[in-house]
């Protein structure tokens, strides 16, 4: 049973689970000695002395906090090479664990509810966006962390809302019912599509919807199409373009700032 155990857990186990296995204290220590263990955190051991792969770093964390989750930008393996970045586990807020090395430890009310399970145990995709989100820095960082989970086949209007229903406390809360409503009604290609392609294209999309309003004001044609960017993040020069647009059409009215401390007072 131990070794299925450590086999599922790539090789990682508890005190715990050693000795329910058999091992004795005594045992435990010898085979560190004889380096066919090894202490990556209090009371967690891994099967080797070498380097970790991610899987065993995600393992040693969730092992150390449990019961914990792996979250944020922890929720899924990297595409690529390891690089070392710490693990994000989830606990529930009641708890409080020691820091270590490697680890960042999040606390999270109804964590029960919020569980997907998996080898190791995460967070779901749903409340995991939802908690990004809370901590995105902009609106716009917040959308595109909606946006990547509304794209995957499996994330649905429904389950978007009862993440929704499970977050105690959500910065943005209307915007974000405002997206997952959108999605409920079919209003949806930006979420599904953009969001499909990840932060970093929004980002390239957003300086090319930037050039393009440009060259629309200085061409003076018609239509503009704005996107999340345009109007959540630089809303003043976006407005500074559409009315340089307007202008190169006719229109007479006047250019006014949103106040003092508008951008384009600068």
């Amino acid at each position: 049973m131990l070794d299925a155990q450590r086999r599922m857990q790539d090789g990682v186990a508890t005190y715990a689970q050693l000795t329910a296995g058999g091992l004795s204290r005594i045992d435990i220590e010898r085979a560190v000695r004889r380096n066919e263990l090894r202490r990556v955190h209090p009371r967690v051991y891994v099967n080797h002395t070498g380097p970790l792969i991610w899987e065993q770093r995600a393992w040693a964390a969730v092992l150390y906090a449990a019961p914990a989750l792996l979250c944020r930008d922890s929720l899924e393996a990297p595409r690529g090479r390891d690089d070392g970045r710490p693990i994000h586990v989830a606990i529930d807020h009641s708890r409080k664990v020691m820091p270590q090395p490697g680890i960042v430890v999040h606390r999270m009310r109804d964590l029960e509810r919020k569980a997907y399970g998996g080898t190791p145990p995460r967070l779901k995709v749903e409340d995991n966006a939802l908690a990004m989100a809370n901590e995105a820095r902009s609106e716009i960082d917040a959308i595109a962390r909606v946006a990547e989970v509304a794209s995957r086949s499996y994330v649905t209007a429904a389950t978007l809302q009862a993440s929704l229903d499970r977050a105690h406390s959500l910065r943005r809360r209307k915007l974000i019912r405002g997206l997952v409503d959108d999605l409920a009604t079919g209003t949806h290609s930006v979420l599904e599509h953009d969001g499909a392609l990840g932060h970093g294209f929004w980002r390239d999309q957003a300086r090319d919807a930037d050039r393009s309003l440009d060259d629309l004001a200085e061409l003076g044609a018609v239509p503009a199409r704005l996107r999340f960017h345009q109007v959540f993040d630089t809303p003043c020069h976006t407005a500074a373009r559409v009315g340089r647009i307007l202008t190169r059409n006719g229109w007479s009215g006047p250019m006014k700032t949103c106040g003092q401390t508008c951008p384009l007072n600068e």
